[in-house]
């Protein structure tokens, strides 16, 4: 490395080839976590930023936004993926957070209605119950403005 790289050398000292400066405090991290850090450090610098809301208002929100006030799952996906950009290329493991979200909150049950979807997979419906559109208007009023100034701007068409 040249110029203090990771040895310890410090900030613009270059280092000198052959001289042992015994255990660096902070010792070089393995390629792979570099490499794994500076994309998400691109995707966060180059893309959309995170919606500053908690996932119980983002499925309220899609929930709620829908005709019948009822989605699938993959509904629910896809509109979070539409209208917060964040979400196209954010790792999976949001939709598990999704999915959790659904099955423990009090704020969404599961309907008796299933949809076809492709391949004749039937899929159930997931809807707000009386209280998670209680929390949903509570926590939407109680958002403060800079806050909602962040939504917007995280969203695709605010």
């Amino acid at each position: 490395p040249q110029g203090g790289g990771p040895s310890g050398a410090g900030p613009g000292v270059p280092e000198k080839a052959g001289v042992s400066r015994g255990p660096s405090p902070n010792p070089p991290k393995p390629k792979a976590l570099l490499r794994s850090r500076s994309r998400r450090l691109k995707r966060a610098q180059g893309g959309w930023p995170r919606p500053p809301l908690n996932y119980c208002i983002l499925i309220s929100l899609a929930l709620s936004s829908s005709v019948d006030s009822s989605l699938t799952v993959q509904e629910i996906y896809q509109f979070t993926r539409q209208h917060f950009p964040f979400f196209r290329t954010a790792p999976e493991g949001w939709k598990n957070t999704v999915r959790h979200n659904l099955c423990f909150s009090n704020s969404f049950e599961k309907t008796t209605d299933f949809v076809c979807l492709e391949g004749n997979r039937k899929s159930r419906l997931w809807k707000l119950t009386a209280e998670g559109r209680r929390k949903f208007q509570e926590e939407t009023q109680a958002l403060p403005k800079d806050t909602m100034g962040l939504v917007h701007r995280s969203m695709d068409k605010p």
